[in-house]
């Protein structure tokens, strides 16, 4: 797989940096950082590929949801910075794999339950762990466990 995402985001930090965009420079720039961490550890491959860049993107996504959800805690004052959040969560968006949502989800999920042979709240790590191999990176971990839960209960 070749290395596309890394210069869309090269030539976004710059066309950001010409039109004083702060938000998307600080985005980009969080990426990168988040990208070079990723580098500098030893089980990492050597090559940096559009694989990496998305699972880097998608980790750095998956944060910024946690910090969401701590800013909607705090009411009116995380307001601003839920805005921020959304704002990045926007620009990273394009980048990632299209997310399976709903009724699709839904019907993976009591695809998979059936499949496993899964009937108790006991086997949802079995079901978790056969979902998120298959889908990795292309569903909520959250709303898989919400949605198993609920097939399993």
């Amino acid at each position: 797989m070749t290395d596309t995402i890394g210069p869309q985001l090269n030539a976004s930090m710059k066309e950001a940096m010409k039109a004083k965009d702060k938000a998307t420079l600080v985005t980009v720039r969080m990426v990168k950082a988040a990208m070079q961490s990723k580098v500098n550890d030893s089980k990492t491959p050597l090559e940096i590929d559009d694989k990496l860049w998305v699972e880097v993107i998608a980790s750095y996504v998956k944060k910024l949801n946690k910090s969401a959800e701590e800013y909607k805690k705090v009411g009116e004052r995380g307001q601003e910075k839920l805005a921020e959040i959304d704002g990045e969560k926007a620009f990273l968006k394009p980048f990632l794999p299209t997310q399976i949502e709903s009724e699709e989800l839904a019907a993976i999920v009591s695809q998979v339950v059936e499949s496993t042979g899964a009937n108790s709240p006991k086997d949802t790590g079995r079901v978790m762990g056969a979902i998120m191999k298959d889908y990795k990176g292309r569903v909520d971990s959250k709303m898989v466990k919400d949605l198993v839960a609920k097939a399993l209960n």
